[in-house]
């Protein structure tokens, strides 16, 4: 092992290989990226520790896969280069390393494979996310996990979500997407995790037009729902609506801003990245891409986003995405009216922004009832509740919609100001394993809580709860209220499941 000060010069010459020169390496985006996001308005390395003839499983898998089979002698151990924020020479580790809760241990980063095969040598990677800044609370990575990471004796744990390149021979883009997000669903033992060369096979047989699969070269959106079921999600597929603008070819689509925070914002809970189909500016014109979602950053109450209604998720500002041809956890903002400020735009001479065409959202089989299925009803009461109320309201409504746990929701019920019986009667309660929970604002103020059964089929009466934080009359007036106009109140929900709602919310006021 070597123990290296960490500087651009060192990481380049520890990323290379002899496949892959020093020059090449500072050539690639991927070293522009990391020498910014480990540099000191990143994670701020200060030591590197070389780590040797590693053996990494997903790298040994696909070497045996094809790598093995070359003509060319491909080396099957990696080099693994581990970062820490503190500054310590060999001795200061060697002491470590026997000693007992040394505070080296506590400036661990994470760690960047290095693959020996040509270019596309960022291999199995996992370092920390951003956590410096004075409004660190706003960023929302919930599509992390733990990594225990094995260390001469060692065990350490950071809360990550793994990334790596592309590999153009075994993985595509949406391959290595793909893996990413299985990284965390794994953690739920229904879901298998695979070697980037198992997600592609998986995809199919054969390319959409013919072709081998290896080497490959790129997935279509069947193939990358083929993928994700093979491996035990059920892929929900959301495609482009909004009009071809300047910027784009004629006959595309894409999904518009809004939108595409309402799903992030609804799914997020449940944790499992989602899969985006992008258009990105390269060389003068648009190609497809795609990554993965990991997170989102809220707007804080002094930006002009935090005060657009009626829906909470208009608050995101910008996404936190896994892209294989840059990094990990790239920022995205949100460009209005429509499109993403990516790594792509910023490179682009043009500054040309990003667009989403289709997102897969990968979700447990069990979930039947889509955000749609909920939304539906929410519009409706929405529409309700405004009349009920008029001008009583002195702030707007705001609704947030988040699918859950049901036991995730029992745990928050016991810390909401109800009374106790009406906390037993929930918690108590049997509840499906998944729920939707739709919240309702009135400015800050939580006004009401309704919960839907997430694994019903969609014409069904969804209703389990309804939580109201007002007092008794406000609550004896609006039971008032939907009974008196029930009739002309069913034609303001667009389908059946929302009038069967109107009867629920009538009995459970």
């Amino acid at each position: 092992m070597d123990v290296l000060k960490y500087n651009p010069s060192n990481l380049s010459k520890e990323l290379s290989n002899k496949h892959t020169d020093v020059e090449m390496v500072k050539t690639k985006n991927h070293f522009s990226y990391f020498k910014n996001y480990l540099g000191v308005d990143g994670l701020n390395a200060k030591t590197m520790v070389i780590e040797e003839e590693y053996v990494s499983k997903d790298f040994l898998h696909d070497y045996a896969s094809y790598y093995a089979f070359c003509f060319t002698h491909y080396h099957k151990f990696c080099r693994r280069i581990h970062f820490f924020s503190r500054a310590f020479t060999l001795e200061d580790l060697n002491k470590a390393i026997v000693g007992e809760n040394h505070r080296l241990w506590n400036s661990y980063l994470g760690f960047i494979v290095v693959n020996p095969i040509p270019i596309t040598m960022i291999g199995y990677t996992v370092l920390k996310t951003y956590s410096a800044g004075k409004k660190k609370d706003l960023r929302k990575y919930w599509g992390l996990r733990d990594y225990k990471i094995h260390l001469f004796g060692k065990v350490l744990t950071i809360n990550s979500l793994a990334f790596q390149e592309q590999d153009n021979v075994l993985a595509a883009c949406a391959t290595t997407a793909i893996w990413s997000m299985l990284n965390k669903a794994s953690v739920d033992l229904h879901t298998t995790l695979k070697v980037p060369s198992e997600i592609t096979k998986d995809a199919d047989r054969l390319q959409n037009d013919g072709n081998r699969l290896f080497p490959n070269k790129g997935l279509g959106t069947l193939q990358i729902c083929q993928a994700i079921n093979n491996s035990g999600l059920a892929p929900e597929v959301r495609t482009g609506v909004v009009e071809v603008d300047k910027h784009k070819e004629e006959g595309d689509y894409f999904i518009s801003n809004t939108y595409l925070k309402k799903i992030i914002n609804a799914y997020e809970l449940i944790g499992i990245p989602i899969i985006l189909a992008i258009k990105v500016p390269y060389k003068g014109a648009y190609g497809y891409h795609a990554v993965a979602v990991c997170g989102h950053k809220i707007a804080d109450k002094g930006h002009a986003l935090y005060d657009i209604g009626p829906y909470v998720a208009n608050r995101i500002e910008k996404i936190y995405i896994h892209d294989d041809q840059f990094g990990p956890f790239a920022r995205a903002p949100f460009i209005e009216p429509n499109g993403l400020e990516t790594q792509w735009t910023l490179n682009d001479k043009d500054k040309l922004p990003s667009y989403v065409m289709n997102m897969v959202v990968p979700v447990y089989p069990k979930i039947r009832i889509s955000y749609e299925d909920v939304e539906a009803i929410i519009i409706g009461l929405h529409r309700i509740l405004i009349r009920a109320f008029k001008e009583e309201f002195k702030d707007p409504l705001f609704w947030d919609i988040k699918l859950n746990y049901s036991h995730c929701f029992k745990a928050q019920v016991l810390g909401f100001a109800l009374e106790e019986k009406e906390k037993l009667d929930i918690v108590s309660g049997s509840l499906p394993k998944y729920i939707w929970i739709a919240t309702c604002y009135v400015g800050e103020d939580k006004f009401m809580e309704l919960t839907f059964d997430a694994t019903d089929v969609s014409n069904a009466m969804l209703g389990k709860n309804v939580i109201c934080y007002f007092d008794t009359d406000v609550k004896s007036y609006l039971k008032s209220y939907l009974i008196d106009n029930k009739l002309g109140l069913r034609k303001i929900f667009k389908d059946r499941s929302g009038e069967n709602y109107l009867d629920f919310m009538i009995n459970n006021l």
